[in-house]
């Protein structure tokens, strides 16, 4: 004997919003990996024009340790960008986190 389901609208409308929640929050999550690969590429070019600025000689050296700091920043960002996207940490397999 096959038992039929009948859904009342209460448990239609909580699954509805069980998967709402549940499409929001892996958006959220994809999105926000997302994110740090499109900042990478404003950083880098960001990073080019700084390094091609014109800089007073006596600014120089300070000016010269602004950019180290920026591109160590940039590296530490690309770093997590692969933690979070790749299971080695470099560009191979895709994480299981970050498919799903």
């Amino acid at each position: 004997m096959v038992r039929k389901i009948t859904q009342t609208q209460a448990h239609k409308d909580l699954t509805r919003r069980y998967l709402l929640w549940f499409f929001k929050s892996t958006k959220e999550s994809f999105e926000r990996i997302e994110r740090k690969t499109t900042q990478l590429k404003v950083d880098e070019y960001v990073l080019e024009q700084i390094k091609t600025a014109s800089v007073p000689v006596v600014e120089k050296k300070k000016y010269d340790g602004f950019v180290k700091e920026f591109e160590a920043y940039i590296t530490a960002k690309s770093e997590d960008e692969l933690k979070l996207k790749f299971s080695d940490g470099k560009k191979g397999n895709l994480d299981a986190h970050y498919i799903y």
